[in-house]
């Protein structure tokens, strides 16, 4: 009998443990949760503590907020529950001025549903769009996902925050303070911003019309910038991508791989490029605008570059490779250097052992042709003050050129390592 009393109430109290476990708040049409409410714990009749295991069902027509916490500094904590918006529910009114900043909460946006002006604070606080409308930013270490839907009126992450998308349309963006954004098959309709140390990772995605990166890390792959692309102190990879409009870099690293920039790239002081395939386009400028310091360096392994590449400003051109239109380096303290497997001046070979490094010193429009590293034929026009379509090559460039093996002989010369690079001048 005790053994048949003490079951009985293990199953009761598994029932009632069970019943707490899936505490469901159902907000229905017309009906709208309060914060008034979620401090209570009581809706409509429904009884609930903020905790993990609270999910509180926002049906059509059904409203929850706005929760009114002032700042990021102080948010709405709700527990760990889960807030699910299904379709034609809202977070807050739409237009609504009051600002929530919610933490502990996960939110499930469906199609239709919105959140506006919600903005989500620290690790535990998470959105997933799963084809809704989300208004807010994010903050210490909060994460958005988001397969559908869109990002209204301006998002931001700040403080180590994640934004990772897997389809969607996002309004406006910014990233800031050593935070993420993961983007695949993503739209970005507008200004683009990644700041202060942080992250963008974009694959098959569009962004347009302008993208501003500082001192942060861009990695794409596949898709395009619109009218403008600013780069400060970035690192960045471009794969597969059209840069469409005018691009403008100051310092940092940038490394082309089949990508296209069209005309007027300014690659401004302390910066370093290196284009291994794809395309830049007409007047490219590798200067130092600003007196701050050398202008960098442009490596090229193949690709093309257009007309009137201009170096100035102890600029640094290494060919490798590549199609080149007409070169002007008509300022101080500018170096050119060429990787050649043959070249020759004046239709006279050079006579150059491997790894030998000869430096041109004629001018008075002497032709210089060589066989690039890549198997490329290139030529460059030595003339001072070179008109129009024609290269011009200032006197005091150092102008370089070594002798470097084949690919075809690269794995021959390994096993016995490489020989000293000698400099003699011609």
């Amino acid at each position: 009998m005790k053994q048949t009393v003490s079951a009985a109430l293990c199953a009761l109290a598994w029932n009632i443990t069970t019943a707490n476990a899936q505490n469901t708040v159902v907000v229905q049409s017309g009906e709208s949760l309060s914060e008034q409410d979620l401090i209570n714990g009581t809706f409509m009749g429904q009884d609930f503590d903020l905790a993990p295991d609270t999910i509180f069902q926002i049906q059509n027509g059904g409203l929850i907020g706005p929760i009114g916490s002032s700042s990021e500094v102080s948010p709405f904590s709700f527990g760990g529950s889960s807030v699910n918006l299904e379709a034609g529910s809202n977070f807050t009114p739409i237009f609504d001025i009051t600002k929530s900043y919610l933490s502990d909460i996960t939110l499930n946006a469906y199609e239709n549903s919105t959140i506006w002006d919600a903005s989500l604070v620290g690790l535990a606080a998470q959105v997933n769009l799963h084809g809704g409308f989300y208004v807010g930013s994010l903050y210490d270490g909060a994460t958005l996902n988001m397969d559908s839907g869109a990002l209204i009126a301006g998002t931001k992450a700040y403080r180590g925050s994640t934004i990772n998308t897997t389809g969607g349309l996002i309004q406006f963006l910014g990233i800031y303070e050593k935070s993420t954004i993961n983007a695949s098959n993503t739209e970005i309709l507008n200004s683009f911003g990644v700041f202060s140390g942080s992250t963008a990772n974009i694959v098959n995605s569009t962004i347009g019309p302008d993208a501003w990166i500082q001192n942060s890390t861009l990695n794409m792959t596949s898709g395009s910038i619109g009218d403008s692309l600013f780069l400060q102190g970035a690192q960045t990879v471009l794969n597969g991508v059209d840069v469409v409009g005018e691009a403008e870099m100051r310092g940092g690293n940038l490394t082309i791989i089949d990508s296209t920039f069209g005309d007027r790239f300014m690659m401004d002081y302390d910066t370093n490029v290196e284009l291994v395939s794809g395309r830049i386009g007409d007047h490219a400028y590798v200067i130092d605008s600003f007196g701050f310091g050398n202008a960098g360096v442009l490596t090229v392994r193949g690709g093309s570059v257009g007309d009137y590449l201009t170096l100035a400003h102890r600029a640094t051109l290494d060919v490798y490779g590549g199609e080149f239109g007409t070169i002007r380096a008509s300022s101080y303290g500018l170096t050119i250097n060429l990787f050649v497997t043959s070249a020759s001046l004046n239709g006279v070979e050079l006579d150059l052992q491997l790894f030998d490094t000869v430096e041109i010193e004629e001018r008075d429009s002497a032709l210089l042709e060589a066989i690039l590293s890549d198997g490329t034929y290139f030529d460059l026009l030595l003339k001072e003050n070179g008109g129009v379509g024609e290269d011009s090559i200032a006197g005091n460039t150092h102008l370089t050129v070594t002798l470097i093996p084949s690919p075809a002989t690269v794995t021959l010369l390994c096993p016995f390592g490489f020989l000293a690079i000698t400099r003699r001048r011609r």
